[in-house]
């Protein structure tokens, strides 16, 4: 005969195990600057020069007439990454301050006003 098949076997590891999460927690997930996406405190520092290298070359191909303002360098920006991600006030502040950064990158239409990226 055949064993019957243990749904519930998950790999031992010599970690300890993840601590529980409270009912209603949500990942704490940081805003990037130049395209308002949001990204884990470890992906974050990764993303930021991808992005802006993958901007640079889009505002370079760009029409100067309709590119928007040339993209920040990550390494020039004075809003640093929050090192204490326990507290929510300093995470909000920095998610904020960036989308802010975000929003003034944004083309307007000449008609409308309405902004899309450039």
């Amino acid at each position: 005969g055949s064993k019957p098949v243990d749904k519930d076997f998950s790999p031992k590891s010599d970690s300890s195990p993840t601590p529980a999460r409270e009912k209603g927690f949500k990942p704490q997930m940081l805003v990037c600057y130049l395209c308002g996406q949001q990204f884990g405190s470890a992906s974050l520092p990764i993303h930021q020069p991808q992005c802006y290298k993958k901007l640079m070359i889009q505002w370079k191909k760009g029409d100067p007439a309709t590119r928007g303002p040339k993209p920040r360098d990550p390494a020039t920006v004075e809003n640093a990454i929050p090192t204490s991600l326990g507290n929510g006030a300093d995470i909000e502040a920095f998610n904020q301050q960036n989308f802010e950064n975000y929003n003034t990158n944004l083309a307007a239409c000449a008609n409308c006003g309405r902004t899309f990226n450039p």
